[in-house]
């Protein structure tokens, strides 16, 4: 169930399930030194296909079902934008400059976070 590599950030490591029988999709946040859960609530729809990626306070992560970039914020989980596809996400997203890069239907996006 889960797909991808974790990232580190912030003093946390944040992991994506895509979702089985015994574990919901969903993005998941873990204290770095201590392993204790800082949140698990987190649901994008459709689960997580790709690594999440953390970047300036922000964790991006590639949605299945939805084929969606969605942004969370990595204190608390709750999401801050999302950004369509238009078809399936593969690999994931990289961060440079403010600047969200992925590849997703054939194509590369370069996408930077709303104001």
């Amino acid at each position: 169930g889960i797909p991808s590599s974790p990232a580190v950030g912030d003093g946390k490591v944040f992991f994506g399930i895509l979702g089985v029988e015994s574990a919901p999709a969903g993005l998941f946040a873990l204290d770095a030194a201590t392993g204790t859960e800082v949140w698990s609530d987190v649901r994008p729809s459709g689960g997580v296909i790709s690594s999440p990626v953390f970047a300036d306070g922000v964790v991006y992560v590639l949605t299945r079902e939805t084929e969606a970039l969605v942004a969370f914020d990595a204190t608390t989980g709750v999401e801050l934008w999302s950004f369509d596809l238009g078809g399936p996400g593969s690999d994931s997203p990289v961060v440079a400059d403010g600047v969200v890069y992925f590849q997703a239907n054939g194509e590369v996006f370069a996408v930077t976070a709303p104001e």
